[in-house]
């Protein structure tokens, strides 16, 4: 997990870190669209996720890998994640809002068994204030393994948030144990 999930420097020049988690947890909607934590699925064997921060431009990057007992169980993640932002194109995350998301065109990477992309808007920070910030994710999954990479940015950023997790992404799909 350690040596397979990004670090700042997979992210690229002035990015820094922010923080690492290992929490077996995910995250779930209400029927209202608020996100809360719950118990990671039965069968989740390890989770790890890394945060990256760069000042200027203000870019924000996290990167997460799971580990499941069987790919079966991973694949249930991914079905999940999808339903859940069709159902949910706005989302509230404690104190901040994300709109417009939609499933995205999902880069073209070899490799994995399943990939799927989502972009939107980050309208309300942490703070309460009011932002107008890209976002791009790409998950990837590889039998029992799911790799993501997720990147926010200024408004006019996307194709540089596009590029940045596709990048992140395929780094760590690298680092995989072979198959």
């Amino acid at each position: 997990m350690d040596r397979v999930t990004a670090t700042p420097g997979d992210w690229g020049a002035g990015f820094v870190d922010d923080g690492e988690s290992d929490l077996p947890e995910e995250g779930k909607f209400s029927a209202a669209c608020e996100r809360f934590a719950q118990k990671a699925r039965l069968g989740t064997l390890a989770v790890l996720t890394r945060s990256a921060e760069k000042k200027k431009p203000a870019l924000y990057g996290q990167a997460e890998m799971r580990l499941y007992a069987n790919a079966a169980i991973a694949e249930t993640f991914i079905d999940d994640f999808e339903d859940e932002n069709h159902r949910c194109p706005t989302q509230v995350w404690d104190k901040q809002q994300f709109e417009g998301i939609r499933e995205a065109r999902a880069p073209e990477l070899p490799g994995f068994d399943e990939l799927t992309a989502e972009e939107g808007r980050w309208v309300i920070g942490d703070a309460g204030e009011r932002m107008n910030h890209a976002y791009f994710a790409v998950t990837g999954r590889r039998g029992e393994f799911l790799l993501s990479a997720w990147a926010t940015g200024p408004a006019g950023t996307e194709a540089q948030l596009r590029e940045l997790t596709t990048r992140v992404l395929q780094r760590m799909q690298k680092r995989l144990p072979e198959r």
